[in-house]
């Protein structure tokens, strides 16, 4: 796996941990557009990990 994927699977699991810890505090339903973010992370973060690497390198930035 490439370092921006781990960011995106460790953020949907974050969200996921998130619905539980409110489930034990509180009677939530399930919702899926609370998932949205994570999702969108986990299709938007390996693009900018590339687009970030490739001004890095462009820039000669360490």
């Amino acid at each position: 796996m490439a370092a921006g994927n781990h960011h995106a699977l460790l953020s949907m699991v974050l969200e996921v941990c998130i619905f539980f810890g409110e489930y034990l505090i509180q009677d939530v339903t399930f919702n899926p557009m609370s998932l949205w973010s994570g999702l969108i992370n986990c299709i938007l973060w390996p693009w900018m990990f590339l687009l970030l690497r490739r001004v890095r390198r462009h820039w000669h930035v360490r």
